[in-house]
């Protein structure tokens, strides 16, 4: 949106954010690195998801030709569960 306030011309931006990722991860010993099919002990294992949501705003503010201001909020939540 656009709008004209006391002769500054200001530019409003909004939006929404969302991600899940699912990590699944595993880690052996191997002997001999050359030979990837021998499969050694399990060494590390790496489980769990994430989610991230978030709404944001900013203005942008032209205070003249060559000078400009943008002012900007962002709120987040974050997740992780099963690992």
């Amino acid at each position: 949106a656009k709008a004209a306030l006391r002769g500054h011309s200001h530019t409003l931006s909004a939006g929404i954010h969302f991600d899940r990722y699912k990590l699944n991860t595993s880690t052996y010993l191997i002997s001999d690195w050359l030979e990837l099919e021998t499969q050694g002990a399990l060494s590390a294992a790496s489980r769990g998801r994430t989610q991230t949501k978030a709404i944001w705003v900013q203005d942008l503010i032209e205070l003249n030709d060559s000078l400009s201001l943008t002012i900007g909020a962002r709120q987040e939540w974050w997740r992780a569960s099963n690992g």
